[in-house]
Parts: C-alpha cells; structure tokens; sequence
C-alpha cells in the first residue's frame, strides 16, 4: 500500500508545482495577450504585469495538461500517444482561441514536463530511501 501511496502525490506535486512555476512567471515577465495585439497594437512585455491581460507567457492551461500527461507517462508509459493527443489538444485549444501565443504553450508545455521529471526523480530518490532492505528481519510486534 505503501507503493501505491506515491501515485496521487506524484500526480498533484507534479501540477501544483509546475503550476506555482508558471503563474510566478506571468507575472515576473507579463506579456500582453494576443487579444490586445489584435485590438489595438499593443505586444510587449510589460515585466511585473499585474494583470491577467499581461499574464500570457507561459500558458497555464499547457503547463497543467503537459504536468498531468508526463506524469502519467512517468506512471504509465503504455500509452504515450495518448497523452500527447491530449495535451497538444489542450495547447492547440489556447491558441486557437486568442489566449497565446505558440511560444506561450510550447514554453508551457516543457515547464510541464520539466518540473514533472524533477519531481519523479526526487520521490524516486526518496522512496528508494524509505524502504527498508529486502534482506532485513522484519520487526517483531509485541503481543
């Protein structure tokens, strides 16, 4: 039970922390939306945009579905080509809508992927640590 203990928080530490990592960078580099380059010119990065109209790179929405679709793949590898439909429809849908730019959701997606294999090998690390040798005695139980 143990083992199996690790999957949901590998799951969630991998999206909350490529979350936290995205939504840091909104807002430290604040790049203006693509709604506003089609409405009135304005493309830029403003750098400390405190505003959701400034807060297009990277893609939250690609940062998440990459996030969940590495781990996953780092869980089941089997069906790889799934997740990438997934996420890539996740990404395409970001773009399509006006709400990013492509470098926006490719950035996303390896902050996704990133944070997520960073985080697979530090459980791994540690769960590798916790167990206690094959070889060891069981500890006795008192009665």
């Amino acid at each position: 039970m143990r083992g199996l203990s690790y999957i949901p928080g590998f799951v969630f530490v991998s999206v909350a922390a490529s979350g936290l990592v995205a939504d840091l960078l909104k807002v430290v580099v604040g790049r203006t939306r693509p709604k506003l380059l089609f409405d009135g010119g304005a493309y830029d990065f403003t750098w400390f945009g405190f505003r959701a109209d400034h807060w297009s790179f990277p893609s939250g929405h690609a940062t998440t579905a990459a996030a969940l679709m590495a781990a996953l793949w780092c869980l089941w590898p089997r069906p790889v080509w799934l997740y990438i439909a997934g996420a890539a429809l996740v990404a395409a849908s970001r773009v399509i809508t006006d709400q990013h730019y492509l470098s926006d959701v490719v950035a996303g997606a390896a902050i996704g992927v990133g944070v997520t294999r960073l985080a697979a090998l530090w459980l791994l690390r540690n769960r590798d640590q916790a167990q206690p040798a094959h070889d060891a005695a069981p500890a006795s139980r008192a009665v």
